[in-house]
């Protein structure tokens, strides 16, 4: 069975031949076995997706993005952006958010925000695509609350991130009595995440809370927060609460 699914992805990863001839081939390799064999029962299988159109449907959705992950998943933003830009020309699945979010990392902000306008018009989670918006209007120096606070109410509980990114924001803005929402509400939905704890130890840290932002930089366990950690601890063994 692996081996059937190993050759299956193989075929899909085909770039020297249009999807389906590289599927067909596949196929006829497999129907040379054993009639009711499992090998045969897949090439039935693929045979009738082809037929449908089924299965270059599917390869034109993320053909692009797949080309694009392992780089993104390697921090290589910049080799990523050609077949991103692919992708969202061709309107594949998740293309024009992951480009914009590419330029953003790159701090190219301005084609980012073109890249996410063109996401959010048809993008499945619209709530991550205000979310990106957002940052990408603080670093232009423009007005970005709204769009964190439409990705906050969006989102729901799915994602840290919108939480995450609005608790940050108010804290950059001086407004940490502010940020103690969004961040207690995220630290507390997602309590493994080490980043929301260790911003949530620091506004409570701004406020002079130093009892609980003690346990929040303990839980977070980042570099960051064991550094603030023994400055709190300092602070707390001198008298202060």
């Amino acid at each position: 069975m692996t081996a059937v699914v190993a050759s299956t992805a193989k075929a899909f990863s085909t770039w020297q031949l249009p999807v389906q001839e590289s599927l067909r081939h596949f196929i006829d390799k497999l129907r040379g076995a054993h009639a009711e064999s499992l090998e045969w029962k897949v090439a039935e299988a693929l045979r009738k997706m082809c037929e449908s159109g089924f299965v270059l449907r599917l390869a034109k959705l993320a053909w692009q993005v797949a080309a694009a992950m392992p780089l993104l998943e390697r921090g290589e933003f910049a080799a990523a952006l050609p077949a991103l830009e692919q992708a969202c020309q061709r309107r594949e699945t998740n293309g024009c958010y992951l480009w914009g979010r590419a330029l953003l990392s790159l701090d190219r902000y301005r084609p980012a925000r073109e890249a996410l306008i063109e996401a959010r018009r048809r993008d499945e989670f619209p709530w991550r695509v205000d979310d990106a918006l957002g940052l990408v209007a603080e670093a232009l120096g423009e007005p970005a609350e709204a769009l964190f606070l439409a990705a906050v109410k969006g989102n729901g509980n799915s994602s840290a991130e919108p939480r995450l990114h609005y608790g940050q924001y108010l804290l950059r803005q001086g407004r940490a009595a502010e940020a103690l929402m969004p961040l207690a509400s995220g630290a507390k939905q997602f309590p493994a995440h080490g980043l929301l704890r260790f911003e949530h130890g620091r506004a409570l840290y701004q406020l002079e809370r130093l009892a609980e932002a003690e346990v929040e930089l303990r839980a977070s366990k980042l570099e960051a927060a064991k550094a603030l950690l023994a400055k709190v601890r300092r602070q707390r063994a001198s008298g202060r609460l």
